[in-house]
């Protein structure tokens, strides 16, 4: 499976060099189109119940996606100490986080597992996907915070891959979230020299969207979690990175919201490029962000998802117990 995710990311590489080839030069080095038109609209929920309304009426809005995959709450039915929120990868579901989740509520704290759009639907081979755009992930982030504020007194964002770029997003500008969670984030593509970032990702949003299989040699009998799709989208790719840039150009300018970094890579990661994830971390500590890095070691063989249980070569037995108090610390813990 790593090696299959490699040969998919080289092969977008070679995409993304092919079209590089026929582009204005002009049009490549500009920075990516910004997020200056999104504007911040907070509308945290007043109350628990008030926040369990609105979640269960977000899970009635999911038409077409699979029962796993919607939008839920793990409560005590009550607001608590510490909610937490977790953000799934590109490609994957809520389902994705659901077995640390259970844990996570076990601990004391109310947990919110929220869908991004275009993701969890009952046809893996969708094309949905293509229309996913940086603005709506903003959005998505942000709502999700605004529910938060209902179920708990004290927020924690934490989310995998593109998940933990959304939560890196809600840290930079939401004051209501305390700690961010980055597991493994999605802000450079680990077969992509750093410094092509910028115009890796104004190419993915610019030229028409292409899928690329997981696995080029089983497609869509991709093996693992089965609900996750088997291919992704050049255009969500390139619109996550879009949101991941701009974060880093808010961290520029900007103290981030949040008090507290957790950065969780893993040691020559398949996927993504630790080094920008490095990089905003620092931003964030010289703005007086406390920062934990933790590193799972090459050793261990760990997939890029290293969340699902379902997913190949998990290693759950091993990487939640890191988790658990990365993500809810034992004195928060009831």
């Amino acid at each position: 499976m790593r090696q299959a995710l490699l040969d998919a990311l080289r092969l977008l590489w070679i995409v993304a060099v092919a079209a590089l080839a026929g582009v204005l030069v002009a049009s490549v080095f500009v920075p990516p189109i910004g997020l200056s038109s999104y504007r911040l609209d907070p509308r945290p929920a007043r109350s628990y119940a008030a926040a369990m309304s609105r979640i269960t009426a977000t899970a009635r809005r999911e038409i077409g996606v699979a029962r796993e995959c919607r939008t839920r709450a793990y409560t005590h039915g009550a607001r608590t100490r510490d909610v937490v929120v977790f953000f799934h990868g590109l490609t994957n579901c809520p389902q994705q986080f659901d077995s640390l989740a259970r844990r996570v509520a076990a601990r004391g704290a109310n947990v919110l597992l929220v869908r991004i759009p275009h993701h969890g639907l009952e046809d893996r081979m969708t094309t949905d996907l293509s229309h996913l755009g940086a603005a709506e992930l903003a959005l998505c982030a942000d709502d999700a915070v605004d529910l938060a504020v209902g179920l708990g007194e004290h927020v924690t964002v934490a989310g995998l891959s593109l998940g933990g770029v959304l939560a890196a997003w809600v840290g930079q500008r939401r004051p209501e979230v305390e700690r961010v969670v980055e597991i493994a984030p999605l802000f450079a593509v680990s077969t992509v020299p750093r410094f092509w970032t910028v115009a890796l990702t104004r190419l993915l949003i610019t030229t028409p969207n292409r899928f690329i299989w997981w696995d080029g040699h089983v497609h869509e009998r991709l093996p693992g979690p089965p609900l996750a799709y088997p291919r992704f989208s050049t255009r969500a790719l390139g619109e996550t990175l879009r949101l991941g840039l701009a974060v880093r150009r808010l961290a520029q300018r900007h103290r981030p919201a949040a008090r507290e970094l957790v950065l969780v890579t893993e040691q020559d990661d398949p996927a993504v490029g630790n080094a920008s994830s490095f990089e905003l971390a620092e931003l964030w500590r010289r703005s007086g962000v406390r920062v934990t890095p933790f590193e799972f070691p090459a050793s261990m063989h760990l997939s890029h998802d290293m969340i699902d249980p379902l997913q190949v070569g998990a290693r759950v037995d091993v990487v939640y117990p890191r988790l658990d108090d990365l993500i809810l610390p034992l004195q928060n813990a009831r």
